[in-house]
């Protein structure tokens, strides 16, 4: 049977109720699924199809889930339009000893706060083994996350994981799930409240929990919120802290300026600051903004690996700033996004000086739609690397620049 002829044969044993049947070909079904099998046994028990035009309530999946030899570790449900009595029967799953699920993703299925407190119950089970939850562009609000965040501070819960991309979150909500991150019991690590209604205050709550000692976030994201440089200033304080584990953040859509960069950047200084990749695009800096970036990357304490400023006001001089700092032995910077700027042909000659020093250790430069690069300043580019440890790949508005060797310096520069 091809793919086509077996989904409609699982689908007819669905709609049947017919769990047994599917179960004698369920590897067969994640085998198709994943694509990869590696010594007759899945490396990956990961099921992203599912029929739920016949099986609305996911009765039949659920007593699939629970069976012994099922060993699902993660599933996907998006656009399934699953129904409340389905998440309820979803949830009442994740409690039982016999399911292995450990990462669910429900996106676009009109999920609302009550059926969120269906799973904030699972999840503070002794018996759930949820390790990743994505809930992203569904009807979640503050108590929605209310519910998450009380789960969140049980001593059973994994979690590790949260997405809650485009939902409805507020700043009460963020308080809530601040609150539950400076608990002991908490052991969350990726948070995820990009495209949200988050400001300054909400923030300042999550900042507050990153300077907790019990504190286990190491990435966040709050791109396309309302955060602001108000909001950036408490981030930066939390960086600051010994205690603070963050090493990823994204701000990118937020309004942020000059102000707030120049906070981030003292952070970024910080013998304590841990950071590693940071996303500015879409905001407001200036060259201002990326000279005080721009002296933090030349700082010893600097741990700065990936750095996106794609989508600002950046112009030739602040690439002049960049550069400098690529050219700094401190400068730990691997990958770097500049497209979307005002950089003209100038400004590619910095960059092009800074490829070439033995001390600039940038695997990935990007510098696509910008506008003002002509085709002259790319043959400069493309000249300038022609005897680098460097490629210029693509051509206008895409331009990038990749190391042929990635992360390593000159000879000269580790002598």
């Amino acid at each position: 049977m091809d793919d086509n002829e077996f989904r409609e044969f699982v689908s007819i044993h669905v709609k049947e109720g017919a769990w047994q049947v599917v179960m004698l070909f369920w590897d067969e079904l994640l085998h198709r699924d994943s694509k990869d099998v590696v010594s007759g046994d899945l490396k990956s028990r990961t099921l992203t199809w599912w029929p739920t035009d016949e099986d609305h309530d996911l009765k039949v999946l659920c007593k699939v889930l629970t069976v012994e030899d099922c060993k699902l570790g993660s599933l996907t449900l998006c656009f399934r339009k699953i129904t409340e009595e389905g998440i309820t029967r979803l949830a009442e799953t994740l409690s039982n000893s016999q399911c292995d699920l450990k990462s669910l993703d429900l996106s676009f299925n009109d999920v609302r706060d009550e059926r969120v407190k269906h799973i904030a119950e699972a999840l503070s089970s002794s018996h759930c083994r949820l390790e990743s939850l994505t809930l992203r562009k569904n009807k979640v609000t503050d108590e929605g996350v209310k519910h998450i965040a009380d789960a969140l501070s049980s001593s059973h819960c994994r979690l590790e994981s949260l997405n809650l991309r485009m939902n409805k979150v507020a700043d009460e909500g963020v308080k809530h799930i601040a609150e539950a991150l400076s608990g002991s019991h908490c052991r969350l690590e990726s948070l995820n409240l990009s495209w949200n209604k988050v400001t300054g205050d909400g923030v300042k709550h999550i900042a507050e929990a990153l300077s907790s000692s019990h504190c286990r976030l190491e990435s966040l994201n709050l791109s396309w919120n309302k955060v602001a440089d108000e909001g950036v200033k408490h981030i930066a304080e939390a960086l600051s802290s010994s205690h603070c584990r963050l090493e990823s953040l994204d701000l990118s859509g937020n309004k942020v300026t000059d102000e707030g960069v120049k906070h981030i950047s003292e952070a970024l200084s910080s013998s304590h600051c841990r950071l590693e990749s940071l996303d500015l695009s879409v905001n407001d800096v200036t060259d201002e903004g990326v000279k005080h970036i721009a002296e933090a990357l030349s700082s010893s304490h600097c741990r700065l690996e990936s750095l996106d400023l794609s989508g600002n006001k950046v112009t030739d001089e602040g690439v002049k700033h960049i550069s400098e700092a690529l050219s700094s032995s401190h400068c730990r910077l691997g990958s770097l996004d500049l497209g979307g700027n005002k950089v003209t042909d100038k400004g590619v000659k910095h960059i092009a000086d800074a490829l070439s020093n033995i001390y600039c250790r940038l695997n990935y430069l990007y510098l696509s739609f910008s506008d003002n690069i002509t085709d002259k300043g790319v043959r400069l580019l493309a000249y300038a690397l022609v005897h680098s440890n460097y490629e210029l790949t693509g051509k206008r508005p895409f331009i990038f620049v990749t190391a042929k060797v990635k992360g390593r310096m000159s000879e000269e520069a580790l002598s």
